[in-house]
């Protein structure tokens, strides 16, 4: 079975319940929802790289809200810029960076155990 990646831009799609209006964060990550189900963090920062790695257990998807940067699925590279989003299977190998300022929204499915991530990171 091949696994593939999605890719798309939003950013000329309407504002669905405020999506575009997230309160300032700061730097840093905050749990959003954290369930069974789902685990939602948004992340804001400053010229950030996430190092490749692989999710055994969960999917992961994406949606940067502000900034620009690269998101690496697989052996492909995917300039991302607000309203992009992403759908990495897992077991999937996946990494990015942020320029500049950034904000993006993550969500694993099923939830995550954040005290014990699911997360292999990779040479």
């Amino acid at each position: 079975m091949t696994q593939s990646m999605t890719m798309k831009n939003i950013d000329k799609a309407p504002m669905v319940g405020g999506c575009w209006d997230l309160p300032d964060l700061g730097t840093g990550t905050e749990v959003l929802t954290d369930s069974a189900e789902v685990t939602v963090l948004a992340t804001t920062g400053n010229d950030a790289s996430v190092p490749r790695h692989v999710h055994a257990h969960h999917d992961e998807f994406g949606l940067l809200v502000q900034g620009r940067g690269r998101v690496f699925i697989g052996d492909e590279t995917h300039e991302v810029r607000p309203g992009s989003t992403w759908a990495i299977p897992r077991g999937v190998p996946h990494g990015g960076e942020y320029d500049g300022e950034f904000r993006v929204l993550v969500w694993f499915t099923p939830g995550e155990d954040l005290a014990d991530p699911d997360r292999i990171t990779l040479a």
